[in-house]
């Protein structure tokens, strides 16, 4: 999602579907902290997120990369 409002107005026209996540993601979502913690979060769902789209998928990669998190975060 773009971090700009500015942004987000100017590709709401073009792009309507990328407007209505950011809206749903800024009526329901919740702000991920930012500390070196969540390292155990982000680096298993990008690794997951990156074999998805070579080709991997999706069910088992997420949800091994869910187990991985779990274990990590105990």
């Amino acid at each position: 999602m773009p971090a700009s409002i500015e942004v987000l107005e100017r590709i709401r026209a073009d792009n309507p579907q990328v407007a209505k996540a950011a809206d749903v993601g800024a009526a329901f979502g919740q702000i991920m902290p930012s500390i070196p913690e969540m390292a155990a979060i982000w680096a298993p769902l990008g690794q997951a997120e990156a074999a998805v789209i070579a080709g991997a998928d999706p069910a088992s990669t997420l949800t091994a990369a869910g187990t991985a998190i779990r274990q990590a975060i105990g």
